[in-house]
């Protein structure tokens, strides 16, 4: 099987092309700043003179674009959003389209559907309701996509991921790494929020599935680990494969949120201490698919992995 992949230097797309690679698929990685055995992404302008790379081409997996960005001073972050998230998503797929590709797979978000589920995992069929620019950008995406594929032969597959995790995570879970290497004893055992994660390797492992499987076209995944886990129990797990025996201790959850409300930081409690949980039974029912990972396994092998680097 021959697959292109956009962001192939990025956290996730250079260890799938990797995973590609070593399962003996045919990989031609795309990237900002191509280096030995990559090329560049073309923008709006160049982008018709990328078509000779699509001869032959099974699957395209689009995973650039422009992520979270942490004290963004843009006018209007959504406006910068679209542009990459939509706007060229979209331009990239019309060449697809005109393409002898078969299947495109968008990476999206599971933001898409909200920050937080509260009582009722996340499925599907779940409505959307996009919080944040960034997820709101990814819907706008998705929404166009499934109107441009519809009155065509390709296939469209869409992966809606909540928090990936590895030793080298950037973004929430690179600082959560951070802060759980420290000598610093956190109040959290008392909130028994619900988070789901996925495993890079877990990730890239369905993406592999979704690249070839028949019954995977035209379909939207929300996709995680399969086991759940509090934010307590995360960091717990971190420190025991960083052999960090500082404990989490018991705080009351009532006057830790009021602690965040008094200091202005309610929106990042709700995002470290609020429940955000993923069903991923259709995967597994549609595709045959099982997690090669576990998620208490992986996080201590995560742990040690962070220390030793």
């Amino acid at each position: 099987m021959k697959v292109i992949i956009t962001g192939a230097s990025g956290f996730i797309g250079n260890s799938l092309a990797t995973y590609m690679e070593d399962h003996r698929h045919e990989v031609v990685r795309l990237t900002r700043n191509p280096k030995l055995n990559e090329f560049k992404l073309p923008n709006t302008k160049n982008i018709q003179s990328w078509s000779s790379l699509l001869g032959g081409v099974d699957s395209f997996v689009h995973l650039a674009g422009r992520a979270h960005i942490l004290d963004d001073n843009v006018p209007c972050p959504l406006d910068e959003f679209r542009k990459v998230n939509v706007d060229w998503t979209i331009d990239v797929a019309k060449l697809v389209l005109n393409s002898d590709v078969k299947r495109f797979i968008y990476f999206s978000s599971l933001g898409v559907l909200g920050s937080e589920s509260n009582d009722k995992p996340f499925t599907e069929i779940s409505s959307p309701n996009p919080r944040y620019d960034y997820a709101k950008s990814k819907l706008e995406a998705e929404q166009k996509l499934t109107r441009l594929f519809a009155s065509t032969n390709k296939e469209l597959v869409i992966i809606r991921p909540p928090l990936v995790y590895s030793h080298s995570a950037p973004g929430n879970f690179g600082r959560l790494l951070v802060l759980a290497s420290t000598l610093i004893p956190f109040p959290f055992s008392g909130v028994h929020n619900r988070r789901s994660l996925i495993s890079l390797y877990n990730l890239v492992h369905f993406t592999e599935l979704c690249c070839k499987h028949p019954k995977a076209a035209n379909q939207t995944f929300v996709i995680s680990d399969d086991e759940v886990l509090s934010t307590a129990e995360i960091v717990k797990n971190l420190r025991l494969g960083m052999h960090n025996k500082v404990p989490v201790f018991y705080f009351p959850k009532i006057i830790l949120e009021l602690m965040f409300k008094i200091t202005g930081l309610i929106d990042t409690y709700n995002k470290v201490f609020g429940s955000l949980e993923v069903n991923n039974e259709k995967a597994k029912a549609l595709l045959g698919w099982k997690p090669p990972e576990s998620t208490y396994e992986s996080l201590i092998t995560t742990g040690t992995k962070y220390k030793n680097k």
